[in-house]
């Protein structure tokens, strides 16, 4: 398969992903939050992308930092502005300082009083993409100049199996929420680098159309409510990044349904669409 096509079925995936999200948020479906599932699509996908910017292209690690603030900030500066000088305006409380600032120092997923809060809420997954970038520039720093990436790709798995293990630990042994466990980057993380490690053990390996398949359809069964968190998030995250790792061995036919234009149009667009769409569900919630 061409980069070309590769990246239109990437960024197919994300189409799915920020529509799973749009559903979940304003066409709520029974038994499964479609918004979390959306969300973990993108996770999965990013440390894919990652691992491949990083430990396959070997980019410097500066341009690879440069562009990551680059692409994410902006948005979210104008997006927390926006809201920060309305909430003044109308002399509301609905974005204070505190909030502005943990949002844009990106540590509003540790910022325990506003865990849950709709109008920034979402800002928590771009905290733990940005925890987790770094934590992927550090191991490329300490690790790519002497192993494989392959090698590196086994040490993201067994990162990514220590944060699950954390997350599991916590849910269980102290009764946390939803919030106060699986917003946390050294949870989530876990996610983003499965994505990342699974890419880069099976970079070089052939699979079948069913085994991708098979991944793809047990990652989202696993996402439904009556899935305890711990197993979405370890179990249902490997399958996920195992899909996402092949998804180009997909038959020829099922690849040019996914790369639908209106699905390409949509995920090239996803991030924007990500960040101001959360003004609506707010609304909606009102």
């Amino acid at each position: 398969m061409s980069q070309a096509s590769r990246i239109l079925v990437l960024d197919a995936w994300r189409g799915l992903a920020i529509t799973a999200v749009m559903i979940g948020h304003f066409f709520p479906l029974p038994g499964i939050n479609m918004g979390r599932a959306g969300v973990e699509l993108f996770f999965v996908l990013s440390g894919r992308l990652i691992a491949d910017i990083l430990f396959c292209g070997e980019i410097q690690l500066k341009v690879f930092l440069y562009k990551r603030i680059t692409r994410i900030f902006p948005v979210i500066f104008l997006y927390v502005s926006f809201l920060f000088l309305v909430s003044h305006f109308l002399s509301s409380s609905d974005v204070n300082w505190d909030e502005a600032a943990s949002a844009l120092l990106f540590v509003h997923n540790y910022n325990f009083g506003h865990l849950g809060d709709a109008r920034l809420g979402h800002i928590w997954s771009l905290c733990v993409e940005v925890h987790t970038y770094l934590l992927f520039a550090v191991i490329a720093f300490l690790l790519r100049r002497w192993l494989s990436s392959f090698s590196i790709g086994w040490v993201l798995i067994l990162v990514a199996v220590l944060a699950a293990a954390r997350g599991a630990w916590i849910y269980q042994a102290d009764d946390f929420d939803y919030y106060a466990v699986y917003w946390l980057s050294d949870v989530r993380a876990a996610s983003i680098l499965f994505g990342g490690g699974v890419y880069l053990v099976l970079r070089r390996r052939e699979v079948s159309t069913w085994s991708v398949l098979a991944s793809l359809v047990i990652g989202c069964g696993l996402q439904v409510e009556a899935v305890p968190d711990f197993v979405k998030y370890s179990f249902g995250s490997l399958a996920l990044a195992l899909a996402v790792s092949k998804i180009e061995y997909l038959q020829s036919w099922m690849l040019k349904a996914l790369e639908n234009k209106l699905i390409i149009f949509i995920g090239t667009i996803s991030y924007s669409l990500y960040i101001w769409q959360q003004l609506f569900f707010k609304s909606a919630l009102d």
